[in-house]
């Protein structure tokens, strides 16, 4: 199996771990759980043996994002002598384990074969969501007031980030595929973000893409990448105009029901700060936080309560403390740093989107998932010349 297959491979099974609900297909606890330890030992076992026995192993060169990664990971293991919960952190540990395995099958290769092996996966996934929808009401799910798609995975939202950072890849004109491929994989993930209804991911998108049309147009990219770019950029000002949700109403605090709004997540990030100040320094432990948030907090109006402070540095905060919210800083500003020193029609867009989502969910700092995924590549991916994006 060559590089490209292997790296595809840890990534689906990335993906797996943080997205696919196979409970909703009828599997117990057990067979749940053994999934998803399957498709965690896979990339751990690849990375093991290609470190082992790749004689060209990935050089981090001087950054600094490698060594304050190792930083964090380190605390967040250290935080299980004092966590609430030290299986939850125990999973944590594991899952960004799991994660950083398979970015650096990742990072070995070219830019073009990298963004194959990121696509490929969420493709499928949204092929599976769709297909799911056309066989099964379960594929919807009904919250704030419209039925949203959720597909195979837990939630609309799970769904819809990495549908965003797969529209961003799709337009950046980097992949090696046929025009038709490229549009069709468009069009289907497309559909699938619309029918979430993430204003968030449909925000996110809009100004990611916007980058994207901006940043090939500059480049003198071929015509045909510019056009589909634009056509997302339309499409996804159509979406927000017909999703049955007044634009207006969804960034207002909605009548003090924290569900139905974006700007409604104060209650929760007010919230979330006043359990950080109980705990300041090294917090309740890592991927702890999210037990102790959904004890001490629910919604004004439905009683709704949830395990994330739906900010990645609140979550931080939660987990590790002020000392953990210094790590994550950190890591942010190595992230966008090095986002603006690789192919800007790639990372910049990429970089937007995480940005934007993190600030109103866990984001990048989900405890695995696709988009820790797509952050640690950027973040630890070397600046790389135009050869890179041709190379094999």
């Amino acid at each position: 199996m060559n590089r490209a297959n292997v790296a595809t491979l840890s990534v689906a099974c990335v993906v797996s771990i943080g997205s696919i609900d196979y409970s909703q297909f009828g599997a117990g606890v057990a067979l749940n759980f053994s999934l998803k330890a399957i498709a965690a030992l896979i990339p751990l076992t690849l990375f093991t043996l290609s470190y082992l026995l790749d004689r060209e192993r990935v050089k981090f060169g001087r950054s600094t994002g490698p060594y304050l990664l190792a930083a964090l990971l380190s605390l967040g293991g250290f935080s299980i002598i004092w966590s609430v919960d030290r299986t939850e952190t125990f999973i944590a540990i594991l899952s960004w384990g799991v994660t950083f395995a398979s970015t650096y099958l990742l990072l070995g290769l070219s830019l073009r074969n990298a963004a194959s092996a990121l696509v490929i996966p969420i493709g499928v996934l949204c092929t599976l969501s769709l297909v799911y929808a056309l066989i099964s009401p379960g594929a919807f799910m009904f919250t704030d007031g419209v039925m949203r798609l959720r597909g195979v995975v837990y939630g609309p939202h799970g769904l819809a980030e990495p549908s965003v950072l797969c529209l961003c890849i799709l337009c950046s004109g980097l992949l090696p595929w046929r025009r038709a491929v490229l549009v069709a994989l468009f069009v289907v993930v497309s559909i699938c973000l619309y029918l979430t209804y993430s204003r968030q991911s449909f925000i996110a998108a809009i100004g990611a893409i916007a980058l994207v049309v901006l940043f090939r147009s500059r480049g003198g990219a071929r015509a045909g990448f510019v056009y589909i770019a634009t056509g997302a950029l339309v499409f996804g000002l159509i979406a927000l105009s017909l999703s049955n949700m007044d634009v207006l109403a969804s960034i207002s605090r909605g009548g003090g029901d924290d569900v139905g709004s974006l700007t409604g997540r104060t209650y929760i990030w007010a919230a979330a700060i006043t359990l950080i100040s109980q705990e300041p320094w090294l917090g309740y432990g890592f991927g702890a936080g999210g037990k102790v948030i959904e004890a001490g907090y629910s919604g004004g109006i439905s009683g709704w309560t949830t395990q994330s402070a739906h900010n990645s540095m609140l979550q931080a905060g939660l987990d590790l403390g002020w000392i953990g919210i210094f790590f994550v800083a950190m890591l942010l500003i190595g992230f966008v740093r090095n986002a603006f020193r690789q192919d800007r029609q790639f990372s910049v867009p990429l970089m937007t989107a995480i940005l934007v989502m993190s600030s109103v969910e866990r984001g990048f700092y989900e405890t695995g998932g696709f988009m820790p995924a797509v952050f640690l590549f950027i973040l630890l991916r070397r600046r790389t010349h135009q050869a890179s994006i041709n190379g094999g």
